[in-house]
């Protein structure tokens, strides 16, 4: 096992010895971890949705919303670089720093949020170990694998994923078989038009988060395996585990009332919990493990985006993993207390940032350029061939998150927002749409507009 000398470099074609099905067992074991579980809960707890109702939801929500991951983890093979800094094409070497930023926000979010419930996990587990004591154990078993880097992520990956598809087997088995569920009259759930959309929408975004990720894996991929066995390897992974977790977590929070989702699942696996909540460490490990080392692709990104000579390597990759984990691990043990309602809140931030982004990327990507890059020029502080700011690519990302915001729903959080609700929102009863129409509007103005004008480079002054 060697440590990861690579940053933001093209990955030698020497170096690119992964396989597609590396994919599928990545992209099962990150999401079977304590969060998509809470984001299952929140189809009984925030939208009041049925069981069977809130499953519907799910499924075809993770099966929409994967199509995007899939198309985006299918661009690493060819291109060998990450996902974050292959968008200079689509926006300039500056212009692209807008979603570069949003990346690293959406990484150090998910992450504390990952360390809070594995946090959570380990007081179950033990407890002499308090949250905060846990929040600080798993960020440091994170920490040890970003200082190899990818190699230990799919080595640890390989070893964990048959530990933690048994957890989730036994988990439903003793939820449904073992313990049973408790006698529990749920009042107040069923369906609306509304609520049903909204769910959909929390597991479409849950895999468009992924988005910005993905190829940052499948970059190690050599390049002569097809881009169908990429797209497909994590179709299938990202889709099903997720699935597999959410309806974990609508079947929890149908028949528990406990705001604690850990313990109410130690207590649903009585007999069994410790396995149970073993797993979900090893699983928070493993999602946290990315949602640094992406964070960390985009700082350097950053730098590299005013020096174009700066490729850094090992040392400040560890470095710089070091401070966005502690970054991370400050904002769980200071957030935790009002966790369910930030997380709602940050994932739907996320939904309206991502859903633009991800039209740009993917027309340029298979309608416009058919996977055609210049990477010298992507690596250039100049932008190379796509300029320092494309015009058409800006404009129309900025336009993509505007256009939403009268479909957009805004949970209030105490003390930060009392809320919105879109007039057109409004109209539907309070349906959330904003992502159908960032996603559905951007692509065709932006491909249309680019054909009609051809690519518009901005070199601006250093």
């Amino acid at each position: 096992m060697k440590v990861e000398q690579t940053t933001v470099q093209q990955i030698p074609l020497e170096d690119r010895k992964g396989r597609p099905r590396h994919l599928l067992w990545i992209w099962f074991s990150i999401n079977v971890m304590p969060l998509t579980i809470i984001t299952g809960v929140l189809g009984p707890s925030v939208y009041s949705l049925s069981f069977g109702w809130t499953v519907a939801a799910i499924i075809i929500g993770n099966l929409i919303g994967a199509i995007f991951t899939a198309l985006h983890s299918a661009q690493g093979p060819g291109l060998g670089i990450p996902q974050m800094i292959q968008s200079r094409a689509q926006f300039g070497s500056y212009g692209a720093l807008a979603i570069v930023f949003v990346a690293i926000f959406a990484g150090v979010g998910f992450a504390a949020s990952i360390f809070v419930l594995g946090g959570q996990a380990l007081h179950q587990l033990s407890s002499a170990i308090s949250v905060n004591l846990g929040i600080f154990l798993v960020a440091l078993a994170v920490g040890v694998v970003l200082v190899f880097g990818y190699d230990l992520f799919h080595k640890f990956n390989r070893v964990i994923v048959g530990i933690l598809g048994l957890g989730a087997l036994l988990t439903y088995v003793w939820i449904l078989g073992v313990n049973g569920l408790p006698d529990t009259e749920v009042e107040g759930l069923g369906v609306s038009f509304s609520s049903f959309l909204g769910m959909t929408s929390l597991a479409v975004v849950w895999q468009l988060a992924y988005a910005p990720y993905v190829s940052d894996y499948s970059r190690y991929m050599a390049p002569e395996h097809a881009a169908s066995a990429s797209f497909w390897t994590t179709y299938w992974g990202t889709a099903t585990g997720a699935a597999i977790f959410m309806i974990l977590g609508a079947l929890i929070g149908s028949v528990s009332g406990d705001v604690d989702t850990i313990g109410a699942i130690a207590g649903l696996t009585a007999g069994i919990a410790g396995f149970i909540m073993l797993t979900f460490v090893l699983g928070t490990i493993d999602a946290g493990m990315i949602n640094i080392y992406t964070p960390m692709l985009s700082v350097v990104t950053i730098g590299q985006t005013f020096c174009s000579s700066w490729m850094p390597r090992a040392p400040t990759r560890i470095l710089i993993s070091a401070i966005l984990l502690i970054i991370s691990v400050f904002i769980a043990i200071f957030g935790q207390e009002q966790f369910l309602t930030n997380f709602t809140f940050f994932i739907y931030a996320l939904l309206y940032l991502y859903a633009p982004w991800t039209a740009i990327n993917l027309v340029d990507y298979y309608m416009i350029r058919e996977g055609d890059y210049d990477v010298a020029s992507i690596l250039r502080a100049d932008g190379g061939i796509y300029g320092k700011f494309q015009p058409i690519g800006f404009t129309c990302y900025v336009m993509g998150i505007l256009i939403q915001i009268p479909f957009m729903v805004i949970f209030p959080i105490a003390g930060v927002t009392d809320g919105y609700t879109g007039v057109v929102a409004a109209a539907l009863d309070g349906a959330d749409i904003a992502w159908l129409v960032g996603i559905g509007v951007t692509a065709p103005i932006y491909y249309f507009w680019y054909k009609a004008a051809g690519p518009r480079v901005v070199t601006l002054s250093n």
